[in-house]
């Protein structure tokens, strides 16, 4: 079985350290990059991932409009945005 690249995207370390750390313990997921805001975009050009694990709340260029630039180079990459704060509706 192929194994799930996924890179983190999140402009606290600490947490983008906390998701690798459940990510890897899954069986058929390798976490193959981390970057800040302001580096996901090239992130995903240097891994090539399968899935972007992304913050929605980033400080930066926010995650909605990364996931926008994404979806416009990459349409393939999947995209798993994160949220603190408890939301009932889509997102945007």
């Amino acid at each position: 079985m192929k194994a799930i690249r996924v890179v983190v995207v999140d402009d606290h370390r600490i947490v983008r350290r906390a998701i690798r750390a459940l990510l890897e313990r899954e069986r058929g997921i390798r976490v193959v990059g981390e970057a800040a805001d302001r580096q996901a975009l090239a992130a995903v050009a240097r891994h090539h991932p399968d899935v972007l694990v992304l913050d929605v709340g980033a400080p930066g260029p926010t995650g909605l409009r990364i996931a926008g630039r994404l979806r416009a180079r990459r349409p393939d990459t999947g995209i798993v945005m994160l949220c603190m704060h408890p939301h009932d509706g889509p997102v945007g």
